[in-house]
């Protein structure tokens, strides 16, 4: 009996290291997003709602994954949560999840669900976004990310008015797409942000003692003090970084525009200094106008399919490698490390 009691307290100790999903839930916001420490548990904590939910009262959900090639491992979905159900048949087919050989839920990937306009969802009562917030590699966020987003919504929801967002990530940057098209800023003051009346809520995790027993790893010893650390353990967005933010000197002139994404930077350059400045001020009389996709390239400006054919790109690129670039502000920023990843031009 004691030993009973023993490993009941051992496990509920475990329990309550990672990620409890309930208090995020218990704001009834219609889009709720969760950004925490690595392998806290987000993932897990929205397929056991999922699971509950529809074992209770029949109701299905929606996993939601950027690329194809990021559902590969599919097959797996179940694995972690197993024990908890042992008496539960999972089985995972064809876009579908089936519970006790009902179906439970689909898998999509946001890149083709366009495809999936036509597809009636009555069931479905909640989506998961895993990984919104993308970390640094050689994958992108889609055109129009967000609205391609809100779309598959639409088509799910069929002004149902009802079905749930969570979209779940770890600590990379408050500078994403999601964030910017909501205007959402949180700032690790609190755990918790409401936006849009209540209808939008920002969680920024805070687990101590998840944190505390991950710097006791084997691992831990090795990343102790890098950036890594700070990302995966720290909860801290590792690609917000405020270096380089300066605003341009009133003596500087302008050298050109970028467009990308529907977003327009300035480009000024104060030779006092010998430094390039990123704004969002933006000389419209300036005719040189660099635009890097199809949707941004309009009349009188210049295509940029291959950096290599533009003198002055070059320079540009060797004062960004040079560290001789400053930015007005961190959205500026992170939008001109898009702008030279695109262009294959920059060294990440």
């Amino acid at each position: 009996m004691i030993k009973c009691k023993l490993e009941l307290m051992r496990c509920w100790k475990m329990a309550n290291i990672y990620y409890d999903i309930s208090r995020l839930l218990s704001y009834n916001s219609l889009f709720s997003f969760v950004v925490g420490e690595r392998g806290c548990g987000k993932t897990y904590q929205f397929k056991d709602w999922a699971i509950r939910d529809f074992l209770k009262n029949g109701k299905q959900f929606i996993y939601v994954r950027r690329y194809k090639t990021e559902l590969k491992d599919i097959a797996q979905f179940f694995d972690d949560i197993l024990p908890k159900y042992p008496d539960v048949e999972f089985s995972i087919k064809n876009g579908k999840f089936y519970i006790n050989k009902q179906v439970a839920g689909y898998y999509i990937a946001l890149s083709i669900s366009v495809t999936k306009k036509s597809v009636p969802y009555p069931e479905v009562n909640k989506i998961g976004y895993d990984e919104f917030i993308l970390e640094k590699s050689n994958i992108h966020y889609l055109p129009n990310e967000v609205e391609m987003f809100l779309g598959l919504y639409k088509t799910v929801d069929r002004d149902r008015d009802n079905v749930r967002c969570v979209f779940m990530a770890n600590a990379v940057t408050i500078m994403n797409p999601y964030f910017l098209y909501f205007s959402l800023r949180p700032n690790k003051t609190k755990r918790f942000y409401k936006y849009c009346e209540g209808e939008v809520i920002v969680e920024l995790t805070d687990l101590e003692e998840f944190r505390a027993r991950a710097k006791q790893s084997r691992l831990a010893k090795i990343i102790g003090g890098t950036d890594y650390e700070k990302y995966s353990v720290d909860n801290e967005f590792i690609s917000d970084n405020y270096e380089f933010i300066e605003n341009k000197p009133k003596n500087s002139y302008y050298l050109a525009t970028f467009y990308y994404k529907n977003a327009k930077v300035g480009l000024w350059c104060d030779n006092s200094k010998g430094l390039i400045y990123a704004t969002s001020s933006i000389d419209e009389t300036f005719p040189i106008r660099y635009s890097l996709t199809t949707e941004d390239h309009k009349p009188n400006q210049i295509m940029l399919s291959n950096a290599n054919k533009s003198d002055r790109v070059k320079s540009i690129r060797k004062c960004y490698d040079n560290g001789l670039m400053r930015f007005e502000s961190l959205a500026i920023k992170n939008t001109m490390y898009e702008i030279f990843r695109v262009l294959a031009i920059a060294k990440f």
